[in-house]
């Protein structure tokens, strides 16, 4: 749904408050919720997801895809282990047009074909399996450096540096977007049931974050 298909459903449905929920890059959805909420004027509420301390000792932090990119070419890295997700293969192409680089997808047909259709070989796509050590893929194709998005706990961000940390392998990460700061952002790790309107507005609080 683009910004007028939602506005004309909060209008129909009487919406009187927006939840924002996404995945922490999911740009477009963050953008097209804060459009809504101002020329709706209906208020978003923002749950965001815990992230740790930036460790600026053993990670190259990234402003976005091309400072990655530049960063990363400037390293001279030519086996590098992408942890960013399929959605990502083009942006990076710049990276993989020159080295050996390989990404970690989600095993389906729909991660499959958009991977084919930005050009991308699918001997060089690996899956993502529930529950496995984060060392076995790295292990596997000893790569010299992995690249992986700031997605947070939730995310597996720390298992995923403190892997690449053990055995050695550089670590380049992309910052998280920005939040608007027109949303109303909400940390927390876990959610007690609010029984009435008096807990709802609570835990909407901003000073509710951990």
């Amino acid at each position: 749904m683009d910004a007028i298909e939602i506005e004309t459903f909060c209008v129909q449905h009487h919406i009187k408050l927006l939840i924002d929920a996404a995945h922490p890059f999911a740009t477009q959805l963050h953008e097209t919720l804060e459009q809504v909420s101002v020329e709706s004027n209906i208020p978003v509420i923002r749950f965001e997801r815990i992230f740790p301390e930036r460790d600026e000792e053993h990670i190259t932090w990234c402003r976005d895809y091309d400072d990655a990119i530049e960063k990363i070419q400037k390293e001279k890295i030519f086996i590098l282990l992408a942890l960013t997700g399929v959605q990502t293969i083009g942006k990076l192409k710049p990276l993989w047009q020159n080295a050996c680089c390989y990404f970690r997808i989600l095993d389906r047909n729909s991660s499959r074909k958009l991977a084919r259709e930005q050009g991308f070989s699918e001997k060089n796509l690996y899956y993502y399996t529930p529950g496995e050590d984060e060392q076995v893929l790295m292990k596997q194709l000893h790569p010299e450096a992995i690249l992986l998005k700031e997605s947070g706990i939730s995310g597996g961000f720390c298992e995923k540096v403190e892997a690449a940390r053990q055995l050695g392998i550089r670590i380049f990460a992309i910052c998280r977007p920005k939040t608007s700061g027109k949303f109303i952002c909400v940390k927390r790790r876990a959610w007690p049931a609010p029984h009435n309107r008096e807990t709802f507005t609570r835990l909407l609080s901003p000073c509710a974050a951990d």
